[in-house]
Order: C-alpha cells, then sequence, then structure tokens
C-alpha cells in the first residue's frame, strides 16, 4: 500500500538524520515513479509525497500533463 510505504520511509529518514544528527527535513525524498498509474502518483500526493522521478520523457510527458494543475508538485 502506497500510504504505508511512504511513511515506512519517511520514519527510516527521521530515524537515520537523526543518526547523523540532521534534521528529517534537509533530506528529501524523491519518489521514483517509473511504469507506476497516474492513479499511485495521486494517492501518494494524497501521502504527501511531492516529487517525482521518470527515467524517459515519453513516460514523463503523459504524467506531467495529467498532473500539471497539483499545486502541491515541484
Amino acid at each position: 500500500m502506497i500510504s504505508e510505504s511512504i511513511k515506512t520511509i519517511k520514519l527510516r529518514i527521521a530515524d537515520i538524520a537523526q543518526k547523523y544528527n540532521r534534521s528529517p527535513e534537509s533530506v528529501q525524498l524523491l519518489a521514483v515513479s517509473k511504469t507506476r498509474p497516474i492513479s499511485d502518483i495521486v494517492a501518494a500526493i494524497e501521502y504527501g509525497q511531492f516529487r517525482f522521478g521518470e527515467n524517459y520523457l515519453q513516460e514523463a510527458i503523459p504524467k506531467i500533463e495529467a498532473l500539471r494543475d497539483n499545486k502541491r508538485l515541484e
């Protein structure tokens, strides 16, 4: 489930950041949306993931167009 995955990763980031005396907010998570449908990306956005990466422009373009009006994405 996307929500659980994001929660688990963010907890791991917080633990490791604390271990190395860094603020968890100083670490940015870049989610790979390669092969994932737009509905999964929207679900991730709902759980606080706003940065995404793609390997191929031809896969990114339809997703960019579908999500271009979402002001929460960076």
